[in-house]
């Protein structure tokens, strides 16, 4: 288990409580006040979760960082490298200069939070822990839609608590913050089409499009899922009869291409004007986010059922054997059939598009549909509490009591969360990771004190230049330069500091008795 301090250890307390707090107040028919106090808790567990590890994750946490703390200057121009003095790949984007590897949404939203609070891992994450807390009243809201309060309740309840999203809030994840935003637009969107779809009003349908257009924003095409959704719903209400639905739906078609359009305005701007700022390495990601379809890039791969067995980690075994039962109840007590129907598209066709076409395969692709899943667990308690209806003395204390320690123990997992369990199956040996990670990030952070402005640094650990500029202003490089290299930076006067010789990094003798170097005296791991 991790040590925190007194301070973390009575956040996660006090949100737990107020968790706990909000199961009573619902069953004592105070919803508005449970929601409320269920949000807040829901926050606070996020709050206490991004201070688990004081410094960047690697995969890919860290690159994500130094693209949107540059970008905090440079909003339309994203850069890695802002200085790359040396030769770079403009295809490697671990080290290149223009950084167009993903959509830039959830990057400005981490610039935004370092400018307004400043540069480090705790503003890095706060964002994804805002969308976190937020996606809790969506969740609450399609449920309250689709059967009840108590499903809508008690979906958003498991979620708030969930594992999985906690590790990827935490940067722990892969595709961490990129993936907490694209799951937070598509749940919004999925949330204001059941908002129109229950009141007919049609700024619903414009916020399906304002959503939908931010997820395209954060992770491509998929992000416009809800439209294949809304589709199928249309589908629905007119018997599945395609000539009742170009006619009788004729009305709710064209509402739905308007919405389509303001997404569209949300998306295209931005592809339009990398492909004339940016236009090689444009051309070179639109085709390498084809190839994910084609081929298992950076050896991503897996079986047709990879998503399926990935279930245990991001779930629990408990509750993905419970899975088909939650099926069961979505299918079978969903009063809103067309919302339904909505939901299962949302959720089956990204599993069955990622299993059997895309042949790039990695946990979070699916992510985007988790929040159905837990949705059909809280139809699960809506259906068991309907069936127990007979009351006893502190029913509502015992039946909370009860559900709060089958979520802290299987949905939140605290056991897993207080060791960082999911760092722990990535890196192996997690008391050396950490300590490394927390030795090396604290020179990271000193290297603007140390080596004077404009002074290039070299021989740091691979991939860890990365972090090196994130915590400081100064361009850094892993390993050392060529003799070549070295005199044709001293003829351009670019000064040069390096790290000092450590494990594998042993700096060459033309370097160490270069007086005009200098050599940083700390010890990276």
């Amino acid at each position: 288990m991790l040590s925190f301090s007194l301070q973390q250890y009575l956040l996660l307390a006090i949100s737990l409580l107020l968790i706990f707090f909000s199961l009573i107040l619902f069953f004592k028919g105070k919803e508005r006040y449970s929601i409320a106090l269920l949000l807040i808790g829901a926050f606070g567990i996020r709050l206490f979760i991004i201070t688990v590890d004081p410094f960047l994750h690697d995969w890919d946490e860290r690159f994500h960082a130094l693209v949107a703390k540059n970008m905090m200057s440079h909003p339309f121009k994203p850069m890695l490298y802002v200085n790359p003095v040396m030769p770079y790949d403009y295809k490697a984007w671990c080290c290149n200069h223009i950084w167009v590897h993903k959509q830039p949404l959830f990057l400005w939203q981490i610039a935004l939070s370092m400018k307004a609070f400043g540069v480090d891992e705790f503003t890095l994450r706060l964002p994804s822990a805002i969308m976190g807390s937020i996606q809790v009243y969506f969740i609450y809201r399609i449920g309250k839609l689709l059967f009840d309060s108590t499903a809508g309740f008690f979906g958003s309840l498991f979620f708030a608590m969930a594992y999985y999203p906690m590790q990827l809030i935490a940067g722990v994840g892969d595709m961490d913050h990129i993936r907490v935003a694209f799951g937070f637009y598509v749940c919004a969107s999925v949330w204001a089409f059941a908002e129109y779809d229950s009141s007919g009003k049609k700024i619903w349908a414009i916020l399906v499009g304002i959503f939908s257009g931010c997820a395209v924003l954060n992770m491509w095409l998929p992000g416009l899922v809800v439209y294949g959704a809304w589709s199928i719903s249309i589908f629905h209400r007119t018997d599945f009869n395609l000539y009742k639905f170009f006619n009788k739906g004729k009305k709710e078609l064209l509402i739905m291409i308007c919405s389509l359009a303001v997404a569209a305005l949300i998306f295209l701007p931005w592809q339009i004007y990398i492909s004339h700022s940016f236009p090689v390495e444009s051309a070179f990601e639109s085709t390498w986010n084809l190839r994910h379809i084609t081929e298992p890039l950076e050896q991503h791969d897996g079986p047709w059922y990879y998503y399926l067995a990935q279930l245990p980690m991001q779930f629990g075994i408990v509750f993905t054997l419970l899975i088909p039962v939650g099926m069961y109840f979505l299918f079978s007590h969903a009063r809103n059939r067309s919302l339904l129907a909505a939901l299962l598209f949302t959720l089956l066709i990204p599993y069955a598009f990622f299993s059997l076409l895309v042949q790039t395969r990695m946990p979070s692709y699916v992510y985007m549909s988790h929040f159905i899943i837990w949705l059909s667990f809280g139809m699960v308690i809506s259906g068991v509490l309907k069936l127990t209806n007979r009351n006893f003395p502190f029913k509502a204390v015992a039946t909370s009591l009860i559900i709060f320690l089958i979520s802290l123990f299987f949905v939140f997992k605290i056991n897993d969360v207080l060791s960082d369990d999911l760092l722990r199956s990535n890196v192996g040996d997690i008391k050396t990771y950490r300590e490394r990670k927390i030795n090396n990030t604290g020179i990271y952070k000193k290297l603007n004190f140390i080596v004077p402005p404009n002074t290039i640094v070299f021989n740091c650990n691979t991939f860890e230049t990365v972090e090196a500029m994130f915590w400081s202003d100064r361009t850094v490089y892993a390993w050392y330069t060529t003799p070549a290299q070295h005199d044709s930076l001293k003829q351009a006067g670019i000064k040069m500091a390096a790290f000092m010789s450590h494990n594998e990094y042993q700096l060459p003798d033309y370097i160490t008795n270069d007086t005009a170097v200098l050599i940083i005296e700390e010890f990276l791991q």
